[in-house]
């Protein structure tokens, strides 16, 4: 019991440690970031998963992480992979190189992929252990409409076929980033038709070998096509409809299946829980009004 209760009061510090607030178009957001020292942003299945902790910890907290998530979402649905931080460069590639604030709101920079869609389960499994019915109320209706959006983008653009499999157009997406599976995949792209520049800027601005050895990080080389085929995006519009311009085929992701399956019932699970508390606020107008 004991050893339970120290990990469980070194978790507590780490959330406490790596929870910031950042200031978006005059609002302020709380977010918990990954780690102090390298990844200093928000990431999307990080989020999810961490606000899941957190509503047995502090369910106020658990609300702020996911609300800050959904105010990077695109106008087009998309939920970016990381909502950038203002004031930081401790991460490459930092937030200009992606090129998307023209589809952002408000100038919220962000990535231009996105991560396993793992918001819906972690709004649901909130609110089923959240115990602050107006608190949920509010988050549900807060957050509700930007994860119908966002399916709504990956069906569209991700999965046209309607064949339940999410396509992945790189490696980042994956939750598996740095996994093996992809290097034969990758290695498809000549690092002849790379561009130099490219090539330069990671040589020059990469740094996550820096607070890790190398020897536990990509190479050099799949930086070159990790960064070449950010850049493709940049060229292509951002709206997720390039896979024909890339030197890869886009990826189907047999994770994202089992995730998709989930979604439409904890969809449904989140509208069946607002609607209750429409119904609940009507009775008590009625009640109050007679």
């Amino acid at each position: 019991m004991q050893n339970y209760l120290e990990l469980l009061n070194e978790a507590k510090e780490i959330l406490k440690r790596n929870t910031i607030t950042v200031t978006v178009d005059g609002k302020p957001y709380e977010r918990v970031i990954p780690s102090r020292d390298y990844y200093v942003h928000q990431w999307l299945w990080d989020s999810a998963g961490i606000a899941m902790g957190q509503v047995h910890l502090n369910e106020e907290d658990a609300f702020n992480e996911l609300v800050s998530l959904v105010a990077g979402q695109w106008s087009n649905g998309l939920i970016p992979h990381i909502i950038y931080n203002p004031r930081e460069s401790r991460y490459y590639p930092p937030a200009d190189q992606w090129q998307t604030t023209r589809f952002t709101k408000h100038g919220i920079k962000t990535s231009g992929i996105t991560d396993p869609p793992l918001l819906a389960i972690s709004a649901e499994y909130i609110c089923d252990n959240a115990s602050d019915e107006q608190k949920k109320r509010d988050f549900i209706d807060k957050v509700l409409p930007s994860i119908v959006a966002y399916h709504d983008h990956l069906k569209r653009y991700r999965d046209p076929e309607d064949c339940g499999l999410l396509t992945i157009v790189h490696p980042w997406e994956s939750g598996t980033d740095d996994s093996p599976r992809w290097d034969g995949i990758l290695k498809r792209i000549d690092l002849n038709m790379i561009p130099t520049n490219i090539k330069a800027d990671v040589d020059l601005n990469r740094k996550d070998i820096r607070y890790r050895g190398s020897q536990e990080r990509p190479t050099e080389e799949d930086y070159y096509r990790y960064i070449y085929l950010i850049e493709l995006f940049n060229i292509n519009d951002g709206q997720r409809k390039h896979e024909r311009h890339l030197p890869i085929p886009g990826m189907k992701h047999i994770g994202s299946i089992v995730i998709l399956m989930l979604r439409k019932e904890t969809i449904e699970s989140l509208q069946f829980q607002l609607m209750l508390y429409l119904c609940r606020y009507m009775r008590e107008q009625l009640q109050i009004s007679s």
